[in-house]
């Protein structure tokens, strides 16, 4: 004897076996109190999401518990999903950390050969300075002050580095935080997604 159900097909696409009659109800086809199973989207290739459910005749419950196989497999492919996006926000977060890091080293080490060649020039300067000893003429005032004012600078250029290399780095901390969280916000709105039609699935299992 066989079964007088109705088919649909809803929005995204997935085909079900409904015992009563079903309704559509936002994106989906749901009968209340009733049960209903999954079956391939293969089937019955010309119903749409617009038309109307088809009533067909089950002969077989071999065929019912085949689909109810098929979207348990389903979820199974789902947890292996989700495991793998939690796997890859791991991995996203260690290449954004070695990144920024990178990114930090560089800075660090173009603002030391900078400061490397100023107290170079500063050492320099200090040392030209040191001759000018004792009684000095007009002329050697005037190169010693010249020596003086070519050291403030010089400093001054340090300085500089050093507060543009700070600056940098807090940059470069905001920015790798930012960009961690985006990058998890994407994937976890990604599981949360999948997380919700494994949920659907287990409730179409279930009934």
């Amino acid at each position: 004897m066989g079964y007088e159900m109705y088919v649909a097909r809803d929005k995204n696409g997935r085909i079900f076996v409904y015992e009563n009659k079903p309704r559509r109800y936002g994106n989906i086809w749901v009968n209340v109190g009733g049960s209903y199973i999954p079956i391939g989207k293969d089937m019955f290739p010309n119903l749409k999401w617009e038309d109307e459910p088809l009533k067909v005749v089950l002969t077989e419950q071999k065929e019912i518990r085949q689909s109810q196989q098929l979207i348990e497999d389903e979820i199974k492919d789902i947890n292996i999903k989700i495991k793998l996006l939690k796997l890859e926000k791991t991995r996203e977060t260690e290449r954004l950390n070695r990144y920024y890091q990178e990114l930090i080293q560089f800075e660090c080490k173009k603002a030391d050969e900078e400061i490397e060649k100023l107290t170079a020039e500063k050492m320099m300067l200090r040392s030209d300075m040191n001759k000018y000893v004792g009684h000095l003429d007009a002329e050697e005032e005037a190169a010693f002050l010249d020596l003086r004012k070519d050291m403030k600078i010089v400093s001054f250029k340090i300085e500089s580095v050093r507060h543009r290399l700070s600056n940098s780095i807090r940059n470069l901390k905001i920015q790798k935080t930012r960009s961690v969280r985006e990058s998890q916000d994407y994937l976890n709105e990604q599981i949360i997604d999948i997380e919700k039609e494994k949920i659907k699935l287990w409730q179409k299992v279930k009934h």
